[in-house]
């Protein structure tokens, strides 16, 4: 499964422990809709997935970050959520 982790203002969150309901819903959606689109990319190389990091200093802004095991996997990641166009948000490979 995809991890999809997020931090707000500098806080790891956990949409399921929010007491904020719009806030809840906001950030499963995004959840939902990332492990939805993501849900069969592994590395072609070593067979994992990525993790999406969901981050902002509020919830009317946020990005997010790919990381994973290699750049190959960033990269397909990055074509599966956006497609042919140019990528612009930041990556990261540990």
């Amino acid at each position: 499964m995809i991890d999809v982790l997020f931090e707000i203002n500098g806080w790891r969150v956990n949409p399921d422990s929010l007491g904020h309901v719009l806030g809840k819903s906001v950030l499963r959606t995004i959840r939902t809709s990332m492990r939805r689109r993501l849900h069969s990319v592994r590395c072609p190389d070593h067979g994992s997935a990525p993790t999406i990091v969901v981050r902002g200093p509020r919830l009317g802004d946020l990005s997010w970050e790919v990381t994973g095991c290699c750049q190959k996997l960033i990269e397909v990641v990055q074509r599966q959520l956006m497609g042919p166009q140019e990528i612009e948000h930041p990556t990261t490979v540990p």
